[in-house]
């Protein structure tokens, strides 16, 4: 082999290590979309929630609608925490009409088709409200402060950017003793 054949085969090496180190489909999804008009307003200090077909006794007006996808071994609680989180970041203090469904999602690794497979997520869908928090909803629901729901969020975050450098960190790592084995021309 000539030198230019041995740079493009470990280029192309290299690149196919970046590529088999990125995983799909093993992260929350979340989304968010502002209804047209209505300003963001600060942080709120508590984020209520209201399921499909609880009652709604209390003046609110809608924000937006937020939806939480999960990963393959997300838990209830900790997907309704990060659409607390998801309406709190945008200025509401409530999320209502709460429903659960379900949704086939694919995994694996970019450049593996071997490593793909199939489970179903759980889905929260939810209408983002500023709930007008007078005495008799405190009387009813309270007022205090809470935002213990940011914790697990929190963690949850520090998971994927944890994995996703680990991610990283293989494939480069991956791809430099590929090039230090071509370089040294062991192939």
């Amino acid at each position: 082999m000539n030198s230019g054949t041995i740079k493009l085969f470990a280029i192309l090496i290299a690149f196919i290590s970046i590529l088999s180190g990125c995983f799909y489909g093993n992260t929350v999804s979340r989304e968010y979309t502002q209804t047209a008009g209505v300003p963001v307003g600060p942080k709120p200090d508590r984020v209520y929630l209201f399921f499909d077909g609880d009652q709604k006794d209390f003046n609110y007006n809608e924000a937006g609608f937020v939806k939480v996808c999960g990963e393959e071994f997300s838990k209830d609680d900790e997907l309704l925490a990060m659409m607390m989180a998801q309406a709190r970041d945008n200025g509401a203090n409530g999320v209502i009409n709460i429903t659960c469904s379900f949704v086939e999602r694919e995994k694996g690794v970019i450049g593996d088709e071997e490593s793909v497979s199939f489970y179903w997520a759980t889905v929260f869908t939810g209408t983002a409200v500023n709930i007008d928090r007078d005495s008799a909803f405190c009387t009813k629901y309270g007022c205090e402060t809470d935002t213990s729901f940011l914790q697990p969020v929190k963690q949850i975050q520090d998971d994927e950017s944890f994995g996703c450098a680990a991610q990283i960190f293989g494939a480069f790592a991956g791809a430099i003793i590929g090039l230090i084995t071509i370089a040294n021309g062991n192939y």
